[in-house]
């Protein structure tokens, strides 16, 4: 009996000891669940971080996109403007342009076939008996625009007193378009009665570079918006590697301010072991012998600290 109790204290104090153990080990599962739950937090706040990143990334690289595109089309429109203001003044250097020699009582001396076509543009809608066409000896009022009458003769009077008026006017042509005309009153002087004898009217058709400057100012606009508004940083610089223009995004990326930047070289953005290397590439990508390096940038704060850009 005594031996029988003696196990049975023994079984009694190794069941305790199990019972001890499977606490000890229900606690420390407790410990490890808990754990793993922190860690899929984590895990779960480190994936949405990730997400914001690459959304982040993705507008940044949408907002780099389209200045590329609107600068790609701002400077096709330039081109366009260069090329339409040579055709201009290669009109204004010939007979192109339309012109009308009239003589002091406002009867047509001469005239060429713009001028024709420009008076078939206005004279229907003055009347079917205003139709005809433009002869020798006509009156000039007789073929002009009912709005232009009154400014035609008085510029026609101050071109007889020896004086050559030009400038700009819109008018409204017979099926309701308005154009717009580069003008130039040219008096013809007898120098030796020292009279003027006719006077030139010539007209040239701008329509065309009107509306490109208008093109050009609305998508010099839209690249001011987008510097203004976005919170990426965005900067111009000169053929020389200047800084001609930079926002806001841009200085706060690097701590300056605007007029700290301006008129400085970009490679100042750069750690100095990086500046030569950057600003041959900027050379070279001028002079035709290098492709853009989009990328990521090992780039410098202005205290010091180093960061990475698209």
């Amino acid at each position: 009996n005594e031996e029988l109790e003696t196990s049975n204290e023994e079984l009694q104090s190794a069941n305790e000891e199990l019972k001890s153990t499977n606490e000890e080990l229900q606690s420390l599962n407790e410990e490890l669940q808990s754990s793993n739950e922190e860690l899929q937090t984590a895990n779960e706040e480190l994936e949405t971080s990730n997400e914001e990143l690459q959304s982040s990334n993705e507008e940044l690289q949408m907002a780099y996109d389209e200045l590329r595109s609107v600068n790609a089309a701002l400077e096709e429109k330039e081109n366009a403007l260069l090329e339409s203001e040579a055709n201009v003044r290669a009109l204004l250097g010939n007979t192109l342009q339309a012109f009308v020699l009239i003589d002091r009582n406002y009867h047509v001396l001469a005239f060429n076939d713009e001028m024709r076509a420009w008076i078939t543009h206005f004279a229907s809608a003055r009347g079917n008996e205003r139709q005809r066409q433009l002869l020798e000896g006509d009156t000039i009022f007789d073929f002009l625009p009912d709005a232009y009458v009154k400014t035609f003769h008085q510029k026609f009077k101050q071109a007889l007193t020896n004086q050559e008026i030009s400038g700009e006017l819109s008018l409204v042509t017979a099926n309701g378009q308005e154009r717009t005309y580069r003008y130039c009153y040219t008096p013809v002087e007898d120098e030796e009665a020292n009279v003027v004898l006719s006077v030139s009217f010539a007209l040239l058709d701008v329509t065309t570079e009107k509306q490109a400057l208008l093109e050009l100012a609305d998508r010099e606009r839209l690249i001011s918006t987008i510097f203004s508004v976005t919170d990426a940083g965005f900067c111009l610089t000169d053929s020389d590697g200047n800084f001609t223009k930079v926002n806001e995004g841009y200085c706060r990326l690097y701590g300056y301010q605007e007029d700290e930047l301006l008129g400085k070289h970009f490679t100042m953005m750069l750690p100095p072991e990086h500046r030569e290397a950057a600003a041959q590439l900027h050379d070279d990508f001028l002079a035709g012998e290098a492709d853009e390096m989009p990328g990521e940038w090992v780039v410098q704060h202005r205290d010091g600290t180093p960061f990475h850009v698209l």
